[in-house]
């Protein structure tokens, strides 16, 4: 290849933003393909797959220190095959080296860089290394020195440790290989665990950096009574949800949520900014406020559901992008980030205020400039006053530089963002919010599904197990919800579709990705929460939901035997196995549904009465009218009385007498909890 920087490398035949961000390198990139390792195969070179994301900060130095350098890419092209990876497109490939360097250095993270022999099987990796040698920490160019001379000259040790790496990677864990029953008092003995590592003065849990724990948040969320409270509980919630939205972690002035925060205070962020994040705690804080109706969380959700419209939405199909960047212009924060000068420039005189309400300085509360928080929660939040400064912060940032938008639109976290659509018009039923998440599920439905099988991205890369689990689930959420009857069924293709390709009939689990698929070493299982819930959890929700929406004990079966294989491990590490701990409370709770019968099809109308009027917090409740142009289950053998509105308060397979009162009901609902 020309070293020749300005000559663009095959990488600029690429859609990824990642990768094209790497098109000039000269590095002379593979992209992910059966090219690359014929060529390594061939020539006999072992393989450094660099995997990253075009979000990522530290990626982007990573590129600027030694893969824009001509030396050390000439180093990389004499003695590797390099392919680079977006670890957003192709997940599973991720997921498998990420082990890997998991093993070998102890921690993982991006950018991931994992040397491999040329069948694909990983010996050797790290995540970020310096250009050169600095703090005992091996430079860049010294890792493909040492990496090189091993190959060449110790191919015996490399392919016994690559052996040992794969075979690690590829066994399944050890709690599935028990046959125990589920311990008892599962619930309880997780939040024992989890309030042993939660931060009582500033909420999640244990020190920094700091990541939003939406899935067990919403697990702690679902242990609360609908009528009662729990004072520890509440606690670990109520702290956390406050602190997270009153720090630097949301974004004050713009809404939307940052990953997560280098410190224990929620004031620093990482600036990037995720779909799957602002879909997880769009729900989150949604379901809280059904629970406790603060108006700030209310705000919050509003602001949010505002910013992912503005500037994560692509206006023509509905779909949400990927994610925003960290850096813009070189430097990470500078577009959210603000100096005292420009902040009296904007607000002129009501600076001062602006300035003690959010927490900022003329020297700056981090590196010279300020990143607006809330030191006093949310004391005078969204006044009009507030939101005259928040638009004017906005109208600023206009002129400025934007960070990087990652215009991907992957089926999975669109799936995600389909589901929160939903969820946060429950409970506060704006109309443009339902019009979006309809029109994000009828472009997900007529581009993902094809004849040859359900797609990861636009650009035809297969689905992993992610992609039909989030979907699946948005599906669900919106056929009931919105009257939406061609969205259950694709929901329960789907399902066997994914029940074809990916599940493993010997335990009742999913595979990452279909076989043979992508060029895998091994097929994995992912069974923990990450920065996504677990793609096994929400399958298992998916078997109850459509169980429950079908009458299909069988699914609700399959979901509690994936659930209690699980529950052991689960206790133990409640902070990697949220989503699963919320499933096994639902599926041990009592299955609630209202269901109305009246003339004509008014579903529209019993939508808006019943959510506002069951908008409290309810979990796991289901509602359905007669107005349906599809009969549920739950529809058949119950009767009219002339033209009053009938109401059947429902548990499980049991339904109650029929009522004329909505309260009578949901009084019936409350104490079936």
């Amino acid at each position: 290849m020309d070293s020749n920087p300005l000559t663009p490398n095959r990488l600029i035949q690429e859609s990824s933003p990642y990768l094209q961000q790497h098109a000039h390198n000269p590095v002379d990139w593979y992209p992910w393909s059966q090219e690359a390792f014929l060529k390594a195969q061939q020539e006999d070179k072992p393989i450094l797959v660099s995997i990253g994301y075009a979000a990522c900060h530290w990626c982007h130095v990573m590129e600027r220190e030694s893969f824009e350098d001509v030396a050390v890419a000439e180093v990389m092209n004499r003695n590797f095959v390099c392919i680079k990876v977006d670890r957003e497109e192709y997940p599973a490939v991720d997921d498998i080296y990420m082990e890997a360097v998991q093993a070998i250095a102890g921690n993982g993270g991006w950018p991931l860089n994992c040397f491999l022999t040329p069948q694909g099987r990983p010996f050797y990796g790290g995540t970020y290394f310096p250009p050169v040698d600095h703090s005992g920490r091996p430079g860049w160019m010294t890792v493909l020195k040492y990496i090189s001379n091993l190959y060449q000259n110790e191919k015996e040790k490399v392919l016994e440790q690559a052996e040992r790496l794969t075979n690690h990677i590829g066994s399944a864990p050890a709690f599935l290989k028990l046959d125990a029953s589920p311990p008892e008092n599962i619930t309880a003995r997780a939040l024992i665990q989890l309030h042993q590592k939660f931060d009582s003065l500033r909420g999640g849990f244990e020190g920094a950096p700091k990541f939003p724990a939406s899935f067990v948040l919403r697990f702690l969320l679902t242990t609360l009574p609908v009528d009662k409270t729990n004072p520890q509980v509440e606690e670990m919630l109520v702290t956390s949800l406050n602190q997270m939205a009153s720090g630097g972690l949301y974004d004050q002035a713009g809404g939307g949520f940052h990953r997560y925060t280098v410190d224990a205070a929620w004031r620093v962020p990482h600036f990037e900014k995720m779909l799957y994040d602002n879909a997880a705690l769009l729900i989150l804080y949604a379901e809280a406020w059904g629970k406790y109706q603060e108006e700030s969380w209310k705000n919050l959700v509003y602001q949010t559901a505002s910013f992912i419209l503005r500037e994560m939405t692509d206006p023509e199909t509905g779909a949400c992008y990927a994610a925003l960047d960290a850096d813009s212009e070189g430097e990470e924060g500078k577009y959210y980030t603000w100096t005292k000068e420009a902040l009296d420039k904007i607000l002129g005189s009501e600076s001062d205020e602006f300035c003690l309400r959010f927490g900022c300085t003329k020297q700056g509360n981090w590196e010279g400039v300020n990143i607006l928080y809330r030191p006093n929660l949310f004391s005078e939040m969204n006044t009009a006053q507030e939101l005259s400064w928040f638009g004017k912060l906005r109208e600023a940032r206009q002129d400025r530089i934007r960070p990087l938008t990652d215009t991907k639109t992957l089926t999975s976290w669109n799936g995600l963002m389909l589901q929160a659509w939903a969820q946060i018009w429950k409970y506060f039923p704006e109309e443009e919010w339902k019009l979006a998440g309809i029109k994000l599920g009828e472009y997900l439905i007529n581009s993902r599904i094809q004849e040859q099988g359900l797609l990861h991205t636009n650009t035809g890369i297969p689905a992993t197990l992610e992609d039909y689990a989030y979907l699946i689930r948005g599906l669900i959420e919106g056929a009931w919800l919105w009257n939406c009857p061609h969205w259950l069924e694709k929901a329960i293709e789907l399902l066997h579709e994914a029940d074809l390709l990916l599940l493993d009939s010997s335990d009742g689990y999913y595979f990452s990705a279909p076989e043979h698929a992508l060029g895998l070493i091994v097929r994995k299982k992912d069974f923990y929460d990450n920065a996504q819930p677990s793609g096994n959890a929400v399958m298992a929700e998916n078997l109850w939901m459509l169980g429950r929406l079908t009458d299909n004990r069988g699914w609700i079966w399959r979901a509690d035997q994936m659930v209690s294989k699980i529950a052991s491990v689960a206790v133990a590490y409640p902070r990697a196995f949220g989503h699963w701990l919320m499933l096994e409370q639902l599926l041990k709770g009592p299955e609630p549904e209202l269901v109305c019968l009246e003339e004509g099809n008014l579903f529209e109308t019993f939508s808006s009465v019943g959510r506002t009027s069951l908008n409290g917090w309810f979990p796991g409740l289901l509602y359905f009218h007669s107005g349906c142009n599809y009969l549920y289950p739950q529809l058949r053998d119950k009767q009219m009385s002339g033209e009053k509105v009938v109401w059947y308060s429902c548990t499980g397979q049991t339904c109650s007498l029929p009522m004329e009162s909505l309260e009578e009901a949901q009084k019936k609902i409350i104490a079936s909890y």
